[in-house]
């Protein structure tokens, strides 16, 4: 009777078998789950990363930053914004920084080295533009203060010589177009020798009305001197003033683009609206000049 209720030792083997299939089976399952559940993105701090504080290694890695940007910027201006940029983030990461007074004064003297130059080269606007990021930086920077005060200083006298330089150029009087006697008597009556040989080697047009005409020093214009912006300023001021068209004649077309490209600064400081009129004319013999007429 015994052996009426024996299990076969096959089918025992075969019931634990499929038991211990489904447990690992379940296993594996959990296993997956729990690595795909810690294998999910994960971004610690990468939205706060920008307000985490920095550590020491860092900061003293900008700080080295600074110092090679700085010692660029003595040789060249381009890295002159990101320089500033890299100095206000170590102000506004750690304002007590021992070495951020240091820099900030090594920046504010770099800055008005580049203002001094651009001074001396006569180019008042990247002089007042550098030292004003120099005061910006370090407010009583001595060097950058006196630039402003000699640009200051420089623009005031300049206007002065383009007064004096006006007063002093002859002007042919206006004349009636239809006059024509009367306007060449009154060019012989008012012009020097050397506008009258001048005059000879203009375009003849009876249609135009002569205003006036003004005789460029080549040797200036040769050598490239800014001292003859005086002469231009006053020529691009009476063009405004009186709406007038110019010819001009120098002796190269290398001469003509430079003494244009001094008026047209010169009518944008004035008059940005102002619209140049004027033809070039190339006379390798000839004195450089300018004949303007009313329009």
């Amino acid at each position: 009777m015994n052996k009426q209720h024996c299990v076969p030792s096959v089918l025992c083997y075969g019931f634990c078998l499929i038991i211990s299939m489904s447990l690992f089976c379940t296993g594996n399952l959990s296993a997956a789950e729990e690595l795909q559940t810690n294998s999910s993105p994960v971004n610690p701090s990468s939205e706060n990363q920008d307000n985490a504080p920095w550590s020491t290694q860092q900061l003293d890695e900008l700080v080295l930053d600074i110092e090679q940007s700085i010692n660029q910027l003595q040789y060249s201006i381009d890295q002159t914004n990101s320089t500033i940029i890299k100095l206000e983030t170590l102000r506004r990461l750690q304002p007590v920084h021992p070495q951020l007074s240091r820099l900030e004064r090594r920046l504010a003297q770099t800055l008005s080295f580049w203002a001094v130059r651009f001074y001396n080269q006569l180019d008042y606007k990247n002089a007042l533009h550098f030292a004003g990021l120099a005061k910006n930086i370090v407010p009583n920077q001595a060097e950058a203060n006196q630039v402003i005060k000699l640009v200051a200083l420089a623009q005031q006298q300049r206007a002065e010589k383009i007064k004096r330089a006006t007063a002093a150029m002859p002007s042919v009087p206006r004349v009636h177009k239809s006059k024509v006697q009367e306007r060449e008597k009154a060019f012989l009556e008012h012009l020097n020798s050397d506008q009258r040989a001048i005059l000879e080697e203009l375009p003849q047009d009876t249609q135009a009305e002569l205003i006036n005409i003004i005789i460029l020093d080549q040797q200036q214009i040769s050598e490239r001197l800014f001292d003859i912006r005086h002469v231009l300023d006053s020529v691009v001021e009476q063009m405004i003033r009186e709406n007038a068209r110019a010819v001009m004649t120098s002796q190269s077309d290398s001469d003509a683009r430079w003494i244009m490209a001094l008026m047209k600064t010169r009518i944008r400081q004035i008059n940005p609206y102002f619209e140049l009129n004027l033809k070039r004319r190339i006379s390798p013999g000839m004195r450089p000049n300018i004949a303007l007429y009313a329009q």
